[in-house]
């Protein structure tokens, strides 16, 4: 009988292996390979641009948004289109958030670009100039990446300008923010805070004109949306780009980026607008600000089930973007294939597609990755950066990808010296 068993499972493991052989030197494995990923993106997508739905209207897909939402609306009190059923909140959210975002076109490139250097260099201030030479020198990186991205916001968002921000209110706001998010997923947590006063006071500071005021009109509404999906993108790419990336094509794009930044958008320099562009993309790629995008959908006997899309699976997916898949290289933006693009979902897909997406989000995000290379410079300029406690086996391993979890980066360190 044992022989039998054995003499069943060797035949097996020869029709598995032979089948295998041939199908791979036909070419059906890859036609097969393509086809099931091509079948999990669709679905993927059928997720976040709610055709999981079914028949839809607009109240319907607010609704399928607005419910994962809620632990959002309770943490920070959004009353947007990502947290409201209420369609003219929606709409009105929308043309708010449309005015701000249209103006980033290639001429405004250069009044964001100079927002953001002094937003950056007042926050490094607030942290403390750089010792004399031959001493080293240290910056809490996600620290003063979320504050010098959230003062270039309120410029441009609310035209603060950047010489007269209350800096330790704004470092403030957006520590606030980003403990108030990780509460926000801990259900215990998600209610009432120290942190919702604190993020109160400090936006009171940095925007009294704008208190009191109706929930719908709370600043809230546009920086949560502008900003917090924002600084991590930014941090990542900086650091990729700049310190991890093996490929050394991407690493000289991006040092010619970063010198042609912001000129290279609508410039005589625009092959490199499109390059930083290409940047932008592989950042968000490896990166995205949302790694899932949740759905209600009606289930069974009238419950309603959470899905998700698997932006980040998406991504990464190596039938569909090659063998490099988890590697940063801009220049395969050269040439997308229809699965590329039906893959790529940094800022949804479909109906209710974030703004961003019209150009706003690419721009800014390798602007700001720009600002922070020409002030701390890169691997080529002989600073680093320093993965301490839960991350300190990312030094030795150069070819990892970042992990990109908001209490993830906190121990990560620019070091000079």
């Amino acid at each position: 009988m044992a022989m039998s068993y054995l003499a069943t499972f060797v035949f097996a493991v020869i029709v598995t292996v032979t089948v295998t052989f041939f199908l791979y030197h036909t070419g059906l494995f890859n036609q097969i390979q393509h086809a099931n990923a091509t079948r999990s993106i669709q679905k993927q997508q059928a997720i976040a641009n709610f055709g999981v739905l079914g028949r839809h209207t607009v109240e319907s897909r607010l609704r399928a948004r607005a419910i994962p939402n809620q632990r959002l609306a309770k943490a920070f009190g959004i009353v947007s289109s990502f947290t409201t059923e209420d369609p003219t909140i929606h709409y009105e959210f929308l043309r708010r958030a449309s005015i701000d975002i249209d103006k980033m076109g290639p001429e405004h490139c250069v009044e964001f670009f100079n927002a953001a250097k002094l937003a950056l260099d007042r926050t490094i201030h607030y942290f403390g100039p750089p010792v004399p030479p031959g001493h080293q020198y240290t910056l809490p990186l996600a620290r003063v990446t979320r504050a010098f991205v959230l003062i270039t916001t309120l410029n441009k968002f609310f035209s603060i300008n950047p010489l007269s921000v209350d800096v330790d209110a704004a470092i403030q706001a957006s520590e606030a923010i980003n403990r108030l998010w990780v509460q926000s997923r801990i259900p215990e947590q998600a209610g009432q805070s120290a942190d919702q006063t604190l993020l109160q006071h400090s936006l009171e500071r940095l925007l009294p004109g704008r208190f009191p005021c109706e929930p719908k009109d709370h600043p809230l509404n546009i920086i949560m949306p502008a900003y917090e999906t924002m600084w991590r993108a930014v941090l990542l790419t900086f650091v990729e780009a700049g310190f991890r990336t093996r490929d050394e094509t991407a690493s000289r794009q991006f040092q010619r980026v970063v010198e042609a930044i912001p000129e290279c958008f609508g410039g005589a320099d625009r092959w490199y607008g499109q390059v930083a562009l290409d940047c932008a993309k592989e950042g968000l790629r490896l990166y995205p600000p949302t790694k899932r995008i949740y759905r209600a959908v009606p289930g069974t006997r009238g419950r309603t089930e959470i899905r998700y899309a698997d932006v980040e699976k998406c991504h990464r997916d190596e039938t569909v973007w090659g063998p490099d898949a988890l590697q940063f290289r801009p220049s395969r933006w050269q040439f997308v294939s229809a699965d590329m693009r039906r893959a790529f979902m940094p800022f949804g897909d479909g109906r209710h597609m974030c703004p961003a997406a019209r150009g706003f989000g690419y721009r800014a995000v390798i602007i700001f990755a720009a600002v922070l290379a020409r002030r701390l410079g890169t691997r080529e300029s002989g600073v680093g950066v320093h993965f301490g406690g839960r991350n300190a086996e990312l030094q030795s391993r150069p070819e990892a990808l970042l992990p990109y979890g908001r209490q993830e980066l906190e121990d990560w360190l620019y070091v000079v010296g």
